[in-house]
């Protein structure tokens, strides 16, 4: 039987220093932009999680693992990586921004 490894690296459960939970949805990264590279190969995984296929879906499972990670960005650059995580994270974005300027009465006469 082969076995077929896909796998894929995101970020998500967003937390601001403040605490509070920004409305930005999982942001895929690649392993080059680890600081340094490969910093989380060796590491223990903080929560993991084991699907396995039941009847006749076949011999597949699914394993999945949880690290904590702290995420630094210039404030410049932080448009361009939602932007670049495409349309379900930067729509999501963009509507908690429009719904913080309505409450905040900005653009009313």
């Amino acid at each position: 039987m082969p076995e077929i490894v896909n796998s894929s690296r995101t970020l998500s459960g967003w937390q601001a220093p403040d605490g509070s939970r920004p409305s930005v949805g999982e942001i895929p990264f690649a392993d080059a932009e680890l600081c340094p590279p490969g910093a989380m190969d060796d590491e223990e995984p903080d929560e993991q999680y084991f699907f396995e296929a039941t009847g006749n879906e076949g011999a597949t499972f699914e394993r999945s693992y949880r690290r904590a990670a702290l995420v630094l960005w210039p404030q410049t650059g932080k448009l361009q990586v939602i932007a670049g995580a495409g349309h379900r994270v930067s729509l999501p974005y963009l509507a908690a921004l429009v719904e913080r300027w309505v409450e905040l009465g900005e653009g009313q006469e």
